[in-house]
């Protein structure tokens, strides 16, 4: 119930006012503590990584074949890090491993499995994969209307990841 409302104030009012509450209210309610890896994969399992050089990001989920596949850039990677491309390649798995569709739809819903894709990798990848992100996100980097500000990316890393 608290959620739902929460979610659908967020829907109307602009972008930081919205994260900045958003976090509260995730914090609050438990979203941002450990996620079970539950239903389609885990990171251990074998999912497709393919490269994309037409991307304008470091990675996505998609289907390829008929199958959830991980596209990445590898030029995007290469300039970026390796540390960093594998963050971004672990929160792609969290997508595919918390059952969330490719780029699913409904905002407040986007927000909340970027969030849980954050916290999924943030749990699984590398401590110094995880630092890059952080830093990265502290720095302005990763910020998207679905993902939130960089800074509040870099919230979700410390409270689910391995500091």
């Amino acid at each position: 119930m608290i959620r739902e409302k929460a979610l659908r104030l967020l829907r109307t009012k602009p972008i930081v006012p919205r994260f900045g509450v958003l976090c509260i209210v995730f914090l609050a309610a438990g979203f941002l503590g450990p996620f079970s890896p539950g239903r389609a994969a885990d990171a251990q399992s074998p999912i497709p990584e393919i490269q994309d050089t037409r991307l304008h990001d470091f990675a996505m989920t998609k289907m390829v074949d008929g199958r959830l596949a991980i596209a990445y850039n590898p030029v995007v990677c290469e300039r970026m890090g390796p540390l960093l491309c594998g963050f971004y390649r672990m929160h792609e798995r969290g997508h595919i491993a918390l059952g969330h569709p490719p780029l699913s739809g409904a905002t407040g819903k986007r927000e909340e499995d970027e969030i849980q894709a954050d916290c999924w990798a943030a749990q699984r990848a590398s401590r110094a994969e995880v630092r890059a992100a952080y830093d990265y996100f502290l720095a302005g980097g990763g910020s998207t209307t679905a993902n939130g500000p960089g800074a509040f990316r870099a919230l979700t890393l410390r409270r689910c990841g391995q500091f």
